[in-house]
């Protein structure tokens, strides 16, 4: 487990919702990276973990076992916040995409060189396209 992947949650809402436009992507992409360590931000996991997803007691369930699977690593967004919260915020006067909060953390994320990631798994590249192409990093989408 010597790669690294950041995962996008729309990742786990394709992957975890047969009826996700994104299934058959996610499926795939799952099998790629089974053995990469999976990094997951922990605001994606507030995105994820929403009232309609935790409805499903199925994907809940799912989830939980990737989660406690040992292959996540959970990164804490302290000190990514208020970079990403003021990128946020004047997100209209820059040439960066148009973003969440979420997404504009793992923006931040993805510019840590501290942080070794050797993938980035999202089906929104054109978010994240720019900081990749800067440290080198592959965008994975299908």
């Amino acid at each position: 487990m010597n790669k690294y992947v950041l995962v996008d949650s729309c990742y786990w809402f394709g992957l975890l919702d047969d009826k996700d436009s994104y299934h058959i992507p996610a499926n795939t992409i799952s099998e790629l990276i089974k053995d990469y360590k999976i990094i997951v931000p922990y605001p994606s996991m507030y995105e994820v973990l929403n009232s309609k997803f935790i409805k499903s007691k199925n994907r809940l369930s799912q989830f939980e076992e990737i989660m406690k699977s040992g292959k996540v690593e959970f990164l804490f967004d302290e000190s990514y916040r208020d970079e990403a919260l003021k990128n946020t915020y004047s997100i209209h006067r820059r040439t960066i995409p148009q973003i969440s909060l979420v997404d504009s953390i793992i923006r931040e994320v993805i510019k840590d060189i501290n942080i070794k990631i050797d993938y980035v798994i999202t089906f929104n590249e054109k978010d994240f396209k720019d900081v990749c192409d800067i440290r080198s990093i592959e965008i994975v989408s299908e």
